[in-house]
C-alpha cells in the first residue's frame, strides 16, 4: 500500500512540474495555470505564434468563473490593473501571460471548485480560431 502511494505521489508531482500544453494550426499554449484569492483568480501562461501574421487573444469563457476578462498591471495592487481589449501575440514571437504583466483575470471565481477538478476554459482569437485549455491551479 505504501509503495502505491509513493507512485501515485511521484506521478503527481511529475505531472504537474511539465505542465501542458495545448496548439491549434500555429498557435501553442504552454503551462495555462492559475493562482486564485477570495472571489478572483489570475491566469498566466505562454503563448507562442509560430505564424507569419500577428493573432490577438481577445476573450474568453471559463468553467470556474462568471466572467474572464484581460487585464494589465503595473503594480501589486488591485488599482493599478486595467482591462485591455485584446493581447498581441507578434508573427514568430512567444509572450507571457505573468504577474505584474499582462493576465487573464477571472472574476466571481468559484471557491468551491476543488483543485483536482478540471479549470477549463475557452480562449477566443482575432481569427476566429477557438482553444480549449485546461489550468493547473496554484
Amino acid at each position: 500500500m505504501k509503495k502505491l502511494i509513493l507512485i501515485a505521489y511521484l506521478l503527481l508531482i511529475t505531472n504537474n512540474s511539465f505542465g501542458h500544453e495545448y496548439n491549434v494550426g500555429n498557435l501553442l499554449i504552454d503551462h495555462p495555470k492559475i493562482i486564485k484569492n477570495e472571489n478572483y483568480a489570475k491566469g498566466y501562461m505562454i503563448i507562442t505564434n509560430k505564424s507569419e501574421t500577428d493573432l490577438f487573444l481577445i476573450g474568453g469563457r471559463s468553467s470556474f468563473s462568471e466572467e474572464l476578462i484581460l487585464h494589465k498591471e503595473s503594480s501589486a495592487s488591485l488599482s493599478n490593473m486595467q482591462k485591455i481589449s485584446q493581447i498581441k501575440i507578434p508573427a514568430g514571437s512567444t509572450i507571457s501571460l505573468k504577474d505584474l504583466n499582462l493576465h487573464l483575470m477571472f472574476l466571481d471565481y468559484d471557491g468551491n471548485i476543488e483543485w483536482f477538478e478540471p479549470h477549463k476554459a475557452k480562449l477566443y482569437f482575432s481569427n476566429n480560431m477557438k482553444l480549449e485549455v485546461e489550468f493547473d491551479l496554484d
